[in-house]
């Protein structure tokens, strides 16, 4: 696989691979290169150039190949003919190939890209064509990773989302803790691609854990086996935190108390539900085993994990308690956010927070003339709905997302999508759970709160009351404690300095009556701000026009929202 060999961002240190029997042209081509800071590794022949690629992958990822700039016309094996066999590679397909030619032909040209090469320069080379071609290549070669791992990430959460909404449908016809059981387990198997699974509960004296399910167990513990009170499961149950047990870290079933045979890798994830504090025992243990592929279970696995458990968590409770159903579905919306908070570390408690502005201003628009729509079914909706504003953060490659500076043009024309991302994603889920209503105002949420009230915001230049009121509403919110928050780009500003920059905006980014409810509640945003603060609100700061803002917010001309 030639795939590995692909570091993918615009700030590491390429390595090309020049081939060619002449080895003036070599020297020329490397010394161009090397001009530049590239690394550069030479073959006089097409034979040389699968071992080099292998080599390289061999080695550390420093002297992984980006890409080749290779000869026509090689002795023995020709070029197109080693093109041809790169080409036929698995993951071959993105290692950018620049063709050398010895003289302008149409018919060679032709037949080099028919071969799979992605530019074709002829001899005497020119330096500035040369580097200028590799530097193209290479960053369509970026755009091709991030556009693939974004629609990896797509299919992924919209995996999830189906996996999770089909759960909420299938308990609403639950009856029995069996039931819901059963229905927990198929999902979590489906959702983390498990062959095996088991959930572990309190026994009914509540002095032990025994095992209350499983799947695709042949020959592991049976429902109702005793777990281990000093095993890896009983101390997950009692630290609350998750642990991943490769084949080479267990210590077999009879010593840790483990469900299945030691060559397995498992993965224990405590049943934690949403809310509880650090002293509430959590309600149980789910254990998963045999990896998609028998690959070992990683810390990235634990994104979905983290996704799983507090629904599961809720879910089961729900059933112990005779609590509703409906609580499933609002856990589904709380793990959906616990995966796209993963993404970033400085958002800290940003969803909490901007569900809880939403709710303060929407319960004091209640009431008034012209928001006739907002009763209690709104505000439940609202609160479900509102911390999944940006989902489709999920999708967004990490050298934006996470970039600690100013986005590029470029660079804020692909954070702008994930209102489109978010809203497709849910939009697809919509066609799979119609019962799921509330899913209506998420997609609203997600493709419209950075729209403007003026026209001036994005995807779809909205304006005025075409703007959905829950989207108008978590607009305020968000740019709020985007303000007061600090990230990984900027510095938290205070709450007088944040209500400025609002007000400032009133009848341009934001709805005017939407902003009286704000002005009449900026005592309650900042009591709020404060109890729910990750030590990011900053005690005091003055805000400029080059001042660093919000970045997913429209281009620097409108003032300095630019840079969320």
């Amino acid at each position: 696989m030639l795939a590995r060999s692909f570091k993918g961002s615009a700030e590491a240190r390429p390595t090309i691979l020049v081939v060619d029997d002449d080895r003036r042209v070599r020297r020329l081509a490397s010394a161009a290169i090397e001009r530049v800071g590239w690394r550069v590794l030479e073959a006089e022949a097409g034979a040389s150039v699968h071992e080099l690629v292998r080599r390289s992958l061999e080695n550390d990822s420093s002297q992984a190949l980006d890409a080749l700039v290779m000869d026509m016309a090689l002795p023995g094996v020709g070029g197109l003919a080693c093109l041809r066999r790169l080409r036929a590679e698995a993951g071959s397909a993105l290692v950018p190939v620049l063709m050398l030619g010895d003289e302008y032909n149409p018919a060679d040209m032709e037949a080099a890209f028919d071969a799979g090469c992605d530019g074709f320069l002829t001899k005497p080379l020119c330096d500035v064509s040369l580097i200028a071609t590799l530097r193209t290549l290479l960053k369509l070669r970026d755009v091709r990773l991030d556009l693939d791992a974004s629609a990896a990430k797509r299919a992924d959460l919209t995996r999830a989302l189906l996996a999770l909404s089909d759960l909420t449908n299938q308990l609403s016809v639950c009856s029995t803790l069996d039931e819901v059981l059963g229905r927990v387990l198929v999902a979590a198997a489906d959702l983390t691609q498990s062959r095996r699974a088991a959930i572990i509960l309190p026994n009914q004296k509540q002095d032990g854990l025994r095992v209350a399910m499983t799947l695709g167990d042949e020959d592991g513990a049976a429902k109702g086996d005793a777990v281990s009170a000093d095993g890896t499961i009983a101390a997950v149950f009692s630290e609350r935190e998750p642990r991943l047990l490769n084949p080479e870290e267990r210590t077999g079933r009879s010593q840790g108390g483990e469900l299945w045979p030691a060559h397995l890798g498992c993965a224990c994830i405590p049943l934690t539900a949403t809310g509880s504090g650090p002293d509430e025992p959590c309600v149980g243990v789910i254990c998963l085993a045999e990896h998609h592929g028998n690959a070992p279970y990683e810390e990235i696995d634990l994104e979905y994990f983290n996704l799983f458990r507090s629904f599961a968590a809720d879910t089961i409770q729900g059933v112990l308690t005779r609590q509703s159903h409906d609580q499933a579905r609002d856990m589904l919306i709380v793990a959906l956010v616990g995966l796209t908070e993963s993404r970033d570390n400085d958002t800290g408690r940003h969803i909490d927070r901007v569900t809880t502005f939403s709710i303060v201003l929407a319960e004091a628009l209640r009431g008034l003339p012209g928001f006739g729509q907002i009763d209690d079914a709104f505000i439940e909706e609202l609160r479900r709905t509102a911390p999944l504003h940006d989902i489709g953060k999920v999708a967004i490659p990490d050298r934006i997302l996470l970039k600690p500076g100013r986005l590029t043009a470029e660079e804020f024309e692909i954070m702008k999508t994930h209102s489109l991302i978010g809203a497709d994603t849910i939009r697809s889920v919509r066609a799979r759970a119609p019962r799921a209503g509330f899913m209506e105002m998420a997609e609203q949420i997600a493709r419209h709160h950075h729209e403007w009230f003026d026209g001036n915001g994005y995807p779809d230049g909205l304006s005025g009351n075409d703007i959905p009121l829950a989207a108008r509403v978590v607009a305020v919110a968000d740019v709020y404690d985007a303000l007061t928050t600090r990230r990984v780009y900027k510095n938290a500003v205070s709450h007088e300095a944040a209500t400025d920059v609002i007000l400032g905006l009133n009848g341009r980014q934001f709805d005017p009556r939407v902003i009286e409810a704000f002005q009449a509640n900026l005592e309650l945003f900042a009591q709020h701000a404060r109890e729910l603060n990750d030590e990011s609100v900053a005690a005091a700061s003055d805000v400029g026009p080059t001042a660093p803002g919000v970045r997913d917010r429209p281009p620097p001309a409108r003032e300095f929202l630019a840079e969320s």
